[in-house]
Order: structure tokens, then sequence, then C-alpha cells
């Protein structure tokens, strides 16, 4: 019998008592061990993901979907949540290209830019896409996700902006499997024109649920097995988490030397005057209003609005300019 099952108190006391007889065993134990011999297959919905693939693949799918929301979150001004990833297998043909309907979604083949691995299609509905691209150009992001078309090229645009930051996310999210430079390669919005595998071939499913208060999509992932069999190794929980840890190290550096890239305004104060209202209202092109600041002086650099450095004015060439002088301790601001 296997480790995990389990026998009712009357099985207990039969399997006990032929023992202590020296009898044979009971029938229930006999029955278990032939069933036991034989595993069942379905030739037309072979398993090629096991289900240790499948859990590295949705470690990959979460990772993903994460840092996709958070980027669209922030672009839409809307918090978008994301349910728990589903995963499962089918055979590319029969059970996806002829089921999937025409024009509703949008099938985008991506080239994940390594010669051992073969493409993978990402899965998004007309309607959200359609939607982004009215958010984008500064539309209602609390709207309804609305009517199915064909997109124009300016919304190709949009969607093209989109998939730069899909494709960077998809790098780093497969960084701990596999180094990758995914693209974008061909579109369709119709599944007959996938060409991505074989027809017989087994294909992995990723579903990312984004939802907000005012809809909820699924974005899904097809990854066929052929494309990723070079790395099915791989593809295991422990190989996934032992790499995760690995990097960790390396956030904290990576995540200061983003953060110095991020531009901020300077403004430097060349000198303040106090006026009345009445003195404003009397001011005319050509007036000189005296500012009491001398030419040597330093002057008061400041970066978002907060005062962090000393500078002199001074000219670069035809261009003017200020040097820089010190930084601002906390008693000095």
């Amino acid at each position: 019998m296997s480790a995990g099952e389990k026998l009712s108190q009357e099985q207990i006391d039969a399997l006990l008592r032929a023992v202590q007889e020296g009898d044979d065993l009971p029938g229930f134990v006999e029955e278990q061990e032939a069933q036991e011999k034989y595993q069942e297959y379905d030739f037309n919905r072979p398993e090629k993901f096991g289900v240790e693939h499948l859990r590295s693949l949705q470690t990959v799918a979460t990772s993903f979907g994460k840092a996709t929301m958070q980027s669209v979150s922030a672009r839409i001004r809307l918090p978008i949540e994301m349910e728990p990833v589903e995963t499962e297998q089918v055979p590319f043909l029969s059970e996806y290209v002829e089921k999937m309907p025409k024009d509703y979604y949008l099938f985008c083949v991506m080239d994940l830019g390594h010669e051992e691995l073969g493409d993978i299609v990402i899965e998004m509905d007309l309607a959200f896409i359609l939607y982004l691209h009215e958010c984008f150009l500064g539309g209602d992001p609390k709207a309804n996700l609305k009517a199915r078309r064909a997109l124009t090229s300016f919304e190709h645009i949009t969607l093209e902006n989109l998939f730069s930051i899909i494709c960077e996310n998809l790098r780093q999210a497969f960084e701990s499997i596999v180094s990758i430079q995914p693209r974008l390669k061909a579109m369709y919005t119709v599944p007959d024109g996938l060409k991505i595998t074989t027809a017989s071939d087994i294909m992995a499913l990723l579903h990312i649920n984004m939802k907000t208060e005012f809809w909820d999509t699924t974005l899904r992932i097809g990854i066929p097995f052929l494309s990723v069999e070079t790395i099915m190794d791989q593809l295991t929980s422990e190989n996934v988490i032992d790499r995760i840890f690995g990097n960790v190290e390396t956030y904290t550096e990576q995540v200061e030397q983003e953060l110095k890239k991020m531009p901020r305004p300077v403004h430097i104060s060349i000198g303040t005057q106090t006026i009345t209202i009445g003195e404003l209202k009397q001011v005319e092109v050509g007036d000189i209003i005296p500012l009491g600041t001398k030419v040597t002086a330093p002057l008061q650099g400041y970066v978002s609005g907060k005062a962090k450095f000393h500078c002199f004015i001074g000219r670069e060439g035809n261009r003017k300019a200020f040097l820089f002088h010190k930084h601002l301790k906390n008693d000095e601001k």
C-alpha cells in the first residue's frame, strides 16, 4: 500500500488477524497492490510538465504578474490587485488554438532571445489594451473595459510601450532560471496564426488575474514544452528559491544604483526681497528689484524643493551655470 493510504478500523483488524493467524492477506491489500502497478496515461493529453515544473513556472508567473501589475498601476494611477495564479497544461492545437475565440484576444508571440529556447505567447484581452491606450492619453482610469476591435496605428504605439515594460519584467522573472532577452516578435487576433510549436505539443498556461473596483481581466502566458525543453532540469522550486536567495545580497546595490538614476528638479535661489502687494502691482517691465545678494556670496541650491547645497553663480561658454561649493548639513538648512 502507498505511504499516504489510510485504513479503516475494520481493515486494520482484518490485517492484524491475518498476520497473527498466518492466513493470506485480505483481498483489499491485493487490490491496492494491483492498482499501484499501473498508472493511467492519456495519450491524447500527455503531461510533459511535472508538478515541480508547473510549481516553478507558477513562481515565475507570480513574480512577472506583480511587477507588471505595479508598473501598469503606476501608469494609470489606479491600484490593481493580483489574484492567485493558476497553472495548467493543455494540448497546443486541440485545446488552445481551436478553442480560443477570434478577434477577442491579442496573441503576442515573444522571442525569448536565447538560442536554445523557442517562442512563447502572451495573451491579453483587446478591450484591456484599448483601455490602457485611453488611460495613457489621460482618459478616466475608473472606466470599465469596453468593446473589442482591431487596433489602430496609434494604439500599436501604446502596445509597444507596454511591451517594453513586459519584456523587462519577463526577463527579471526568468532571471532565476535562465538569462533571456525577450522581444515582441508578432501579433495576431486570430489564434490560427500562431506557429510557435507543433500541433501535438503540450503548452503550460500561466494565468495572471488582475482586477480593480471597476474591471477585471486575465493575462495568460503560454509556454510550449518544446520551447523550454532544454531547461526542464532547472525548472524546480528548489532551484528557483536557491537562485533567488543567492541574489538577495545584490538587491541593495541594484536599488541604490537605480535610485541614483532618477531625475530630480534643481533650483538656485539668487536672493530674496520683501515687498507689499501695492508695490507688486506697480511693478512694470524693465523695473529693477534689488535682492541684496553680493556676486561673490554663496547661493542656496534646492533639490525637489529642499535646500541641499551651496554654490556660486557663473558662466560656461555662452551658457549660464553654477559652481558647486559644498553640501549643507542638517543644522545649516
